[in-house]
């Protein structure tokens, strides 16, 4: 096995979440801007035991593409290429508002570091749930 790391990607941050070294439990790695994804992934995924990679999968309530989920699967297809991993989509239709119920009661502040963060964590439960559940 190895670390499954996640990411939930928008135009201005993006959420990072990761497994333990097993791949079976997920948790809130931090946020960061966009701008940063790939420096933070060059110097995190080798030296930490990356072996997979979850993006969020942009979608719309009735299923169809977002205007990001292109550029989601670009990201996916650079990554693959780059780190020579197995990136895999998860629907992460309702992740944000999840996280965000997740935080009811702290401050703006805390809401938007850790927003993106718990909604990559999710994007990654799910990953990793599915992905039991077929071995």
């Amino acid at each position: 096995m190895g670390r499954v790391l996640a990411i939930d990607y928008g135009l201005k941050r993006c959420g990072i979440a990761v497994s333990d070294p097993t791949g079976t439990i997920a948790q809130p790695l931090k946020t960061l801007p966009t701008y940063e994804l790939l420096d933070f992934l060059r110097e995190y995924v080798p030296s930490n035991g990356v072996t997979e990679l979850v993006i969020g999968y942009p979608l719309n309530l009735d299923g169809s593409p977002t205007e990001l989920t292109p550029i989601v699967e670009q990201l996916a297809k650079d990554l693959e290429r780059e780190f020579g991993l197995s990136v895999h989509f998860i629907d992460e239709r309702f992740t944000s508002r999840w996280a965000e119920k997740q935080l009811a009661g702290y401050s703006p502040t805390k809401k938007k570091q850790w927003t993106d963060a718990l909604a990559a964590a999710n994007i990654l439960e799910t990953f990793l749930l599915k992905r039991s559940q077929v071995q």
